[in-house]
C-alpha cells in the first residue's frame, strides 16, 4: 500500500484505520463520566435492559442536565453498583429522528414528554406493560425510595446515609435551616 511519501510499512494501514475508528467512536459517545452511570444507545439499550439486574433508565436530552438529572446522578453515586444499573439514554429528537434512541423512546411513550423521564425496568423485563414510570426525580432519596417500593434491595455506600428524622418527621438539616432563618 502506498502512502503520501512512498510505501507504507505492513500493518500501518490497519493501525491508521483502528485509530480512525476509535476517534469516531469516542466522538459519537462523548458523554461526561459520572460514577455509577452508563450511557446507552439504541444497540446497548437491549443488551442492558431486561437482563439479570433491574435497570433505572433516564430518558434524557443529548446533553443531560438539570435538577432531575442531578438527582439521578446523586442516587447512582450513593448506591452500591451491585444492586441496580443506573443508565441514561440520550434521545436524538432533531433531524435524525429515525435514530434508534427515538424509536425506543416512542416504544415506552417517552418521546412527547419533557426530558428527563425516568423508567424502572425490573430484571428480565423489557416489555412495555411491566415497566414502572417514575417521571422526573425530585431528589436522590425519591429514587431510592421508589427502588425500595419496587422491592429492590438498595445498599448505600458508607457515609451516604440520609439525614435522620426526629419524632415530628423533620430532619436535622431542616432544623438547622430553621435556626439559621431566626
Amino acid at each position: 500500500v502506498w502512502g503520501m511519501f512512498g510505501p507504507m510499512p505492513r500493518g500501518a494501514l490497519a493501525a491508521l484505520l483502528a485509530c480512525c475508528a476509535l476517534l469516531y467512536a469516542s466522538a459519537k459517545t462523548d458523554y461526561p463520566a459520572e460514577p455509577g452511570i452508563i450511557y446507552l444507545d439504541g444497540t446497548s439499550f437491549y443488551k442492558v435492559v431486561g437482563k439479570s439486574k433491574p435497570v433505572v433508565v433516564s430518558f434524557d436530552s443529548l446533553i443531560p442536565w438539570g435538577h432531575s438529572h442531578n438527582a439521578f446522578v446523586e442516587a447512582a453515586r450513593i448506591t452500591s453498583p451491585s444492586d441496580v444499573i443506573w443508565a441514561v439514554l440520550p434521545v436524538h429528537t432533531g433531524e435524525d429522528g429515525n435514530d434508534e434512541s427515538i424509536k425506543i423512546a416512542k416504544k415506552f411513550d417517552m418521546a412527547d414528554k419533557p426530558f428527563p423521564q425516568i423508567l424502572y425496568f425490573p430484571r428480565w423485563i423489557k416489555d412495555r406493560d411491566n415497566v414502572k414510570f417514575w417521571g422526573q426525580a425530585e431528589d436522590a432519596e425519591y429514587l431510592i425510595k421508589k427502588l425500595q417500593q419496587a422491592r429492590v434491595k438498595v445498599e448505600r455506600i458508607p457515609g451516604s446515609e440520609p439525614p435522620e428524622e426526629d419524632e415530628t418527621g423533620a430532619s436535622e438539616n431542616e432544623e438547622v435551616e430553621e435556626k439559621a432563618e431566626l
